[in-house]
């Protein structure tokens, strides 16, 4: 296993340790447990094609569900992301996918130290349409409400 596949493996057991944090019935386990189904996980980068990015959307730190958003919706070819990224611990972060399946990241390339870093992605897509839905609560991840719609639909079934 290189050091890239156990980073990807490290992001990958985080959200599985979320998942056991809960209950065994708890609806909170039944969706990060949906959540690990859905994600995938990425390790390749592209710092310069990030960069380009960055600058001509104007992106800032800690911004990056609103900086990867204003860009998806521009970029219909770029897939958007969220998940946890483990650029040293895993966080909750959104990303690009173009279509070789590469990340770009608008708002870790911020980092002075991005080049030097490894940062590996554990997450899923989520369609611009689900994008542009209102949200109810603005906090709550476009994942989240994404799957909740999906076990919604299935209890109804």
């Amino acid at each position: 296993m290189t050091q890239s596949e156990q980073f990807v493996t490290q992001s990958e057991e985080y959200v599985r340790m979320l998942v056991r944090m809960h209950g065994e019935d708890s609806f909170q386990r039944k969706v990060w447990a949906a959540f690990v189904d859905a994600a995938q996980g990425f390790s390749t980068v592209d710092w310069a094609a990030s960069l380009e990015l960055a600058a001509r959307y104007r992106t800032r730190q800690s911004q990056c569900f609103n900086n990867c958003m204003k860009i998806a919706v521009r970029h219909p070819e770029l897939q958007y992301f969220e998940g946890t990224a483990a650029p040293i611990i895993p966080v909750e972060h959104a990303w690009l996918v173009d279509q070789r399946g590469i990340v770009l990241d608008p708002t870790l390339c911020l980092q002075e130290d991005h080049g030097q870093r490894r940062a590996d992605y554990f997450g899923m897509h989520v369609p611009l349409r689900q994008l542009r839905m209102p949200r109810e609560n603005p906090f709550e991840p476009a994942w989240m409400r994404m799957l909740l719609e999906q076990m919604k639909e299935n209890a109804q079934k």
